[in-house]
Order: structure tokens, then sequence, then C-alpha cells
């Protein structure tokens, strides 16, 4: 979970899983997503957590498999994000909770 992890922390540890991923033959796409630049189209602080929730699934669109890390099943976005890669059939890479 990215909850109080700075920006750099967050984007520290997605890059050294993807590394690891490299190794086992994986090309990475990052859903990291710097500041509210990325969503102008929210119009409300309120409404940014699904800005950003529905940017990262329409990223999962370029991708045939999911990583997730550890303790993803503690953040809602997470678990929503495990759900779609579910339900679509993407393979699913990482932690099982």
């Amino acid at each position: 979970p990215m909850n109080d992890l700075s920006d750099e922390e967050i984007e520290k540890a997605m890059l050294e899983a993807a590394k690891e991923l490299a190794k086992e033959g994986y090309e990475s796409v990052l859903t990291f997503l710097k500041g509210s630049e990325e969503c102008e189209w929210a119009d409300s602080q309120k409404n940014l957590p699904v800005a950003y929730l529905s940017l990262s699934i329409a990223k999962m669109s370029e991708v045939d498999a999911v990583y997730f890390c550890k303790g993803w099943s503690l953040d809602r976005k997470c678990k929503i994000e495990h759900q779609v890669a579910e339900n679509y059939g993407y393979e699913i890479l990482g932690f099982e909770n």
C-alpha cells in the first residue's frame, strides 16, 4: 500500500519490483502516477482517488500480467485492481495477500 509513503519511496519500490521481474523475462509498465496533473479532469480532491484508480486500470489494458506488492490486500485501490485482474483473466504475480 502507498499510504504514508513518499513519492520517492513508492517509485523506488516499483522500480525494484520491475528490476526483479525483468530477471524473469517480464517487461514492466509502471502505474504510479505523481501529482494531480495526471488527473486534471477530476473535479475535486474527493474525486481524485477514483480518477487515479481509473487511470491505473486503463494501464492494465497494456499488459498480460499484474504484479501485486506485499500488503496489497490492505489497500482498497489494490483490492479493486486485483478483482479486475481476476475477473478479466490476467496472470497475477507477487504476493497472495
